[in-house]
C-alpha cells in the first residue's frame, strides 16, 4: 500500500477570545484565520445541542463563505452572531472549514463551542405588609428559591419600587436577598398603589425580575411620632440610624408646625400638606443632601 500526502489549507480559531458563556442578548464574534497555497473557499457552519442546527446561523451578521486567494497567509475570517439569535441554556459549535477549489470534497476544519447562559429562574418575591404609610411603615422585601447553574453563582439582588414612572432603588446590587425600608407614597389618582420589584443577577449578569404591588398612603402626624417611638423603644435602629431618624422627624415636624396656625377646611387638606411634607423630606434624604434637608426645614 502506498500513501500519498495530500496538502490542505490551514485554518484556526482564536479560542482565547471566546467567552465560556454568553448571555442570550450578547453579540457573539468568533475570529478565524485561513492560510492556503491554492485558490479555495472558507465556510462557517454550526450545530446546536438542542438540534435546531438549521436556524443557528439565521442571525449571522457576516458572510458565511469567503474566497481565498492562492498564497494567502492568515487571512482573517470572522463570524458575528446577532444578540438574541441563540436560545438560553443551549450550546453551539461553530466550525470553520476550508478547501481548495481543485479538491473541494476534502477540507481542513477548526471548531469552537459556546454556551448561552440561562438567567436565574423559579424564584419568589414577597413584600410585607401589603398596606402601609409613607415614612412610617417599615416594609420587608424578601426574595428566595432562585435556581441557576453552580458556575453562575453567587446571585445578587437589587430591590426597587416605582410610582407610575418614577423609579427608586431601595438596595443596590449585592448578595443579600432582603431589605427593610421605608417606601414613598403612591399617587392618589391610582389609589396609592406602588410597584415593588426585585432583579436577580447571576455571575454573568443575566437577570430575572419579579414584581408585586402594595398600597402606600400619605403619613399622618400621629403616625409619624408613633413610628418614631416604636423604633426607639424596640432598639431596632443603630445609633447612626436613630440620629438620622431624629433629623427626619425634626424636618417633618418643622414642616407641619404652621398647620395649626390656620383653620383646615377638611381632613383632605391636612392629608395634602402631610403628603407634600413627606415627599420633600423623602427626596432630601434620598439624595443624602444636608443642604436640601436644611432648605426643607427652613421652608
Amino acid at each position: 500500500v502506498t500513501f500519498f500526502a495530500q496538502e490542505l489549507p490551514i485554518v484556526g480559531i482564536a479560542n482565547n477570545a471566546i467567552n465560556a458563556k454568553y448571555n442570550p442578548n450578547d453579540k457573539i464574534i468568533i475570529s478565524g484565520t485561513v492560510s492556503s497555497s491554492q485558490i479555495g473557499t472558507a465556510t462557517w457552519t454550526a450545530s446546536s445541542s438542542d438540534g435546531a442546527a438549521s436556524s443557528v446561523l439565521s442571525g449571522a451578521l457576516t458572510p458565511l463563505t469567503k474566497s481565498v486567494a492562492a498564497g494567502s497567509t492568515n487571512v482573517a475570517f470572522q463570524l458575528a452572531i446577532h444578540g438574541g439569535s441563540l436560545a438560553a441554556g443551549s450550546s453551539y459549535t461553530f466550525t470553520l472549514s476550508a478547501a481548495f477549489s481543485s479538491q473541494s470534497t476534502v477540507s481542513a476544519t477548526a471548531s469552537s463551542t459556546v454556551t448561552i447562559n440561562s438567567p436565574p429562574a423559579g424564584g419568589s418575591f414577597t413584600v410585607s405588609p401589603s398596606v402601609g404609610a409613607s415614612l412610617i411603615t417599615p416594609f420587608s422585601l424578601q426574595s428566595a428559591l432562585w435556581v441557576d447553574d453552580l458556575e453562575d453563582l453567587p446571585l445578587e439582588y437589587v430591590f426597587s419600587y416605582t410610582t407610575l414612572t418614577r423609579g427608586n432603588v431601595l438596595k443596590t446590587r449585592d448578595q443579600i436577598p432582603y431589605v427593610v425600608a421605608l417606601i414613598g407614597q403612591g399617587m392618589q389618582s391610582l389609589g396609592y398603589i406602588v410597584t415593588c420589584s426585585v432583579t436577580v443577577y447571576d455571575l454573568h449578569s443575566a437577570s430575572s425580575m419579579l414584581s408585586t404591588q402594595i398600597t402606600v398612603s400619605p403619613p399622618t402626624l400621629a403616625g409619624v411620632f408613633a413610628a418614631r417611638d416604636y423604633e426607639f423603644s424596640t432598639g431596632i435602629l443603630s445609633q447612626q440610624q436613630q440620629e438620622q431618624r431624629q433629623q427626619q422627624h425634626g424636618a417633618f415636624t418643622a414642616l407641619t408646625l404652621p398647620v395649626p396656625s390656620r383653620r383646615l377646611q377638611s381632613d383632605s387638606d391636612l392629608s395634602s400638606i402631610l403628603a407634600y411634607a413627606s415627599s420633600l423630606v423623602e427626596a432630601a434624604f434620598a439624595r443624602s443632601d444636608p443642604s436640601a434637608v436644611s432648605q426643607v426645614i427652613t421652608a
